[in-house]
């Protein structure tokens, strides 16, 4: 099936497909721009349909699975036998910004589990993404987003006016950028332009 949209003066643009059923079944997604003289589509491959879950907060979202009681042994050689299955892990790393940021400036890609790319994951986000997956029988494909920052306070998580409904945070608690917002507006608030 085809979709289409249109990019206004800024080149930012979405397009909202229709809803899909679950699907384990790889597709390539072919991108197009009708009034580009490139003639080759950007093509994303192995894409599945499926939930797509977002972990994010600070050092207790941090801690790695390789951390994690018996990390090094059990845990590791068990994501191995993921390794085929349809579950997806992406670690984002953004920046701290002053005002929402609308297109998440990717580092990093997608990666299919197994030890050598869960090592450095969420040990939480994998075990709670690992065990529904596992309780949804293996037919529903899963991605897990990993996108926090250790040691950080929940003032820099929350969206502006969230904060300015509290009255304990002070100048204090601006964050990176010098807003108590940041982390939520670069690593929270790109993911919300869509369904997640």
């Amino acid at each position: 099936s085809a979709s289409s949209s249109s990019a206004p003066a800024g080149g930012l643009w979405k397009v909202a497909l229709p809803a899909m059923p679950a699907s384990a079944t790889a597709l390539t997604i072919n991108i197009t721009c009708g009034a580009c003289s490139s003639d080759a589509p950007l093509s994303l491959q192995n894409v599945l349909v499926g939930d797509v879950h977002l972990c994010s907060g600070q050092s207790n979202m941090d801690f790695q699975v390789q951390e994690s009681f018996n990390g090094t042994t059990s845990e590791l050689t068990k994501a191995d036998a993921y390794a085929s299955r349809p579950i997806r892990i992406l670690k984002f790393q953004g920046q701290g910004s002053g005002q929402p940021v609308e297109q998440p400036g990717f580092r990093g890609s997608w990666s299919v589990v197994n030890r050598g790319s869960i090592a450095a994951f969420s040990a939480v986000c994998w075990f709670g993404g690992r065990d529904m997956f596992d309780s949804l029988g293996g037919a529903v494909p899963v991605g897990l987003i990993e996108s926090d920052v250790g040691g950080t306070g929940v003032e820099f998580w929350s969206p502006a006016a969230a904060i300015a409904e509290c009255s304990q945070v002070t100048p204090s608690t601006k964050g990176p950028s010098g807003n108590d917002a940041s982390l939520y507006n670069g690593w929270i608030h790109p993911f919300t332009v869509g369904p997640m």
